[in-house]
């Protein structure tokens, strides 16, 4: 029983200095722009394939995953504050140092990739935006999408303008207006149409 046990450690050490001597340290640093005024991020939690391993950025930006076993891993830097590239790495089998490392730079999921360099460099490309900014306030604008306060504007200008325009009317044409302004109000108001002098004398000739 006892041999067995042995025989069982022993096979589980082979079995790990074998993966050991297979695996193989990813390092790389995070880096902002040049109009930050710092020239780091703040702590930031780096995943390894969808969050399989995760790894915390230093002061100076650099980060570290260690025995990283041969295949293609993906690497996500998640920010809340910046948006840093995803990338995607290609350990090969009979890698003995990190020359051999392929790296695939995507700026965001689904975009062409292109060609990076070991270690690994990621510059922030820009700052995530949660909130749309507040514009200022423009009267041009305020009219635009309120179509009523434009059709409020007109109404008054043309109220006030109307005086003026009916003292230098013939007096039969402003009297016509009068009355088609009249006609107009009584059945906005729902008020009974007035009798035309020409209908009250034909009333009165009936009724005698």
């Amino acid at each position: 029983m006892t041999f067995c046990k042995t025989n069982l450690t022993l096979l589980y050490l082979l079995i790990c200095v074998m993966l050991r001597a297979t695996s193989i340290d990813i390092t790389g640093q995070l880096i902002l722009p040049e109009s930050e005024s710092k020239p780091h991020p703040p702590t930031t939690r780096i995943a390894l394939d969808g969050g399989e391993t995760f790894s915390y950025s230093q002061k100076n930006g650099e980060f570290s995953f260690y025995n990283v076993l041969p295949g293609i891993h993906t690497i996500d830097v998640q920010s809340p504050i910046y948006h840093f590239s995803q990338i995607k790495l290609n350990v090969p089998e009979v890698a003995q140092t990190t020359e051999f490392i392929q790296v695939l730079e995507y700026i965001y999921p689904g975009a062409p990739k292109t060609e990076g360099t070991y270690p690994l460099t990621l510059v922030a490309h820009t700052n995530w935006s949660y909130f749309e900014p507040r514009g200022k306030f423009s009267i041009f604008t305020t009219l635009k999408r309120n179509p009523m306060i434009v059709m409020i504007v007109v109404i008054i200008g043309f109220m006030s303008l109307a005086p003026k325009l009916m003292e230098n009317m013939d007096p039969e044409a402003l009297q016509t207006a009068r009355e088609e302004q009249q006609k107009i109000f009584s059945s906005i108001a729902g008020k009974p149409k007035a009798e035309q002098p020409s209908e009250r004398i034909s009333n009165k000739k009936k009724s005698r």
